[in-house]
């Protein structure tokens, strides 16, 4: 029975700091460095307190006044050992049955993003790895001392997006930043998008919204980027109000374009554009674009190095390491944790997100142009059927009487393979809508515009 005991305790003990120590990589490898740096020293500290033989630890506790004899810290090393035993099998029941995992195909071969970067350079002068553009430019851009924020990426460069096949995805950004074709800024009767990630294109060749303007033939000016959320949004229409005339706006949301609106409306400029009549801070006018978008190349680039770093540094890592994440399901530990937190909407965001939605509706009014908001569901969001922040943003349209359309139930009663509809994005880590998921949106646009605008029927 004894030895049984020591086989448990010795088990216990290898375990967790086997645990502490692969945990402490990953965090490292995800730049959350504090940390990284305490999960080792458990690690050590383990490490030193199992292998250390039992009349040292007697002798270096006696120094520091403590007095235990070697016997009893045998017995607490047992303990101890049994304990963490415990500890990690309960971790591992609770881990299979409620971590579930989101069991998608992931490429395990694809040319790095620094080897697209020198390729497309060749050919481009401005080559970009998106980056949200909160996290680039947090302290806002000076020009002779005025702060500036931009609500859009560098005009004429390329911007690589994500990778969802072992194939990268990139477009060229038009005369304003974003994802079209110039000529459709001069069409009349233009149906603007606006959203986040999957409006950008994430992550697929042709976007749903390039299947729409095919589908339906109407002019669809896209003015979402990857990370935009509607405050933002709401910039963008405000920046650029002179330069467009709709006939309809589709605002795209998702959870992760209404969860933070509070740090977005942090930022004194941000503010300033709800408190001050007509502000607009100018930046696509010809006194202050050029170099306001030389200056955010400038961060772009400084953001391309520190990615290929990152890069490198994944190398450095051994297979093995990414084996024992795999079997102490670190990931899904994280993801779990983070969906606990992340799927709610505070009652701030939720005010934030009404005062978005009412000045989206007076530019609209202003134009002449209808207001309509698509619900887009997160695929996270999806596959736990967690659907409290959908539930908090819809009550917040009828509330306010805005028309809106959900394709939440489109999704999920497409059958039990909706997985089908998503991918892990190799760079991230993400998960996004695929080329099969953005063609399943569009269809479900048509369906729904189809009451709406003239759409050909071919």
């Amino acid at each position: 029975m004894f030895v049984i005991l020591r086989l448990l305790s010795f088990s216990g003990f290898f375990i967790s700091i086997s645990f502490f120590f692969q945990l402490s990589l990953w965090l490292y490898l995800k730049e959350i460095f504090l940390l990284s740096a305490i999960s080792f020293f458990v690690s050590v500290l383990l490490l030193f307190f199992f292998f250390t033989p039992s009349f040292v630890l007697e002798k270096i506790l006696v120094r520091l006044k403590v007095f235990f004899s070697w016997k009893e810290i045998v017995n607490f090393k047992i303990f101890s050992g049994l304990v963490l035993f415990h500890v990690f099998a309960i971790y591992f029941i609770v881990a299979n049955f409620s971590f579930k995992e989101i069991k998608l195909k992931k490429q395990t071969y694809f040319m790095p993003v620094s080897g697209l970067i020198y390729q497309l350079s060749i050919s481009y002068p401005s080559v970009f790895v998106f980056s949200p553009l909160e996290n680039i430019i947090s302290e806002g851009i000076y020009i002779d001392g005025e702060r500036f924020y931009p609500v859009s990426y560098p005009p004429k460069s390329v911007l690589i997006l994500c990778n969802e096949d072992g194939n990268w995805v990139y477009h060229i950004s038009d005369s304003f930043g974003f994802g079209n074709e110039d000529e459709v800024w001069n069409k009349k009767g233009q149906i603007i998008f606006l959203g986040g990630y999957t409006v950008a294109g994430f992550c697929a060749v042709k976007p749903f919204s390039k299947l729409v303007e095919e589908l339906t033939s109407l002019p669809i000016l896209n003015l979402g980027h990857g990370g935009e959320d509607v405050l933002i949004s709401s910039l963008i229409l405000k920046e650029l109000e002179n330069q467009v005339n709709p006939q309809a706006v589709f605002l795209f949301i998702s959870p992760s374009e209404v969860m933070n609106l509070k740090r977005t409306w942090e930022n004194p400029i941000v503010r300033l554009y709800f408190r001050k009549e007509k502000f607009s801070q100018g930046i696509f006018s010809h006194k202050v674009k050029d170099i306001f978008f030389e200056k955010l190349k400038t961060n772009l680039k400084l953001e391309n190095l520190n990615l290929q770093k990152s890069e490198e540094k994944k190398k450095t890592f051994p297979d093995i390491f990414y084996k024992l994440f795999r079997f102490f399901k670190v990931e899904e530990l994280f993801a779990f944790i983070q969906r606990k937190r992340r799927f709610s909407l505070s009652g701030e965001d939720a005010f934030l997100l009404t005062v978005a939605l009412k000045d989206i509706r007076d530019f609209s009014k202003r134009k002449g142009a209808e207001f309509f908001v698509v619900y887009v569901p997160d695929p996270v969001e999806v596959f736990y059927k967690d659907f409290r922040v959908r539930k908090k943003v819809l009550s917040v349209l009828e509330l306010l009487g805005i028309r809106y359309f959900d394709l939440t139930d489109d999704i999920l009663n497409s059958g039990t393979d909706f997985e089908k509809f998503f991918s892990y994005e190799i760079l991230s880590g993400r998960i996004f809508y695929n080329s099969y998921g953005h063609i399943f949106i569009a269809s479900s646009l048509k369906k729904h515009l189809g009451d709406k605008f003239q759409i050909r029927s071919d």
